[in-house]
């Protein structure tokens, strides 16, 4: 697992579910993925930007990322 949390949202993704198919990255409007060893990774210097889409979280065809907003 690696979590990420700023600003009152928190993205986790879970690495041994990942299957680095990219499409978070190709998605994310915020632009705070990348891949790295063909699995998913948080850019935390942009993690800032999201603005809780959620694109990443319903676009992932194995359910590897959540997206938690915290009050």
């Amino acid at each position: 697992m690696c979590a990420q949390e700023e600003h009152g949202v928190s993205i986790v993704v879970d690495i041994e579910r990942c299957i680095g198919c990219g499409l978070c990255e190709k998605l994310c409007p915020a632009g705070i993925y990348k891949l790295e060893s063909n699995k998913t990774r948080i850019k935390e210097e942009r993690l800032s930007y999201c603005f809780v889409c959620r694109a990443c979280e319903v676009s992932c065809p194995v359910q590897a990322i959540v997206v938690i907003e915290r009050a």
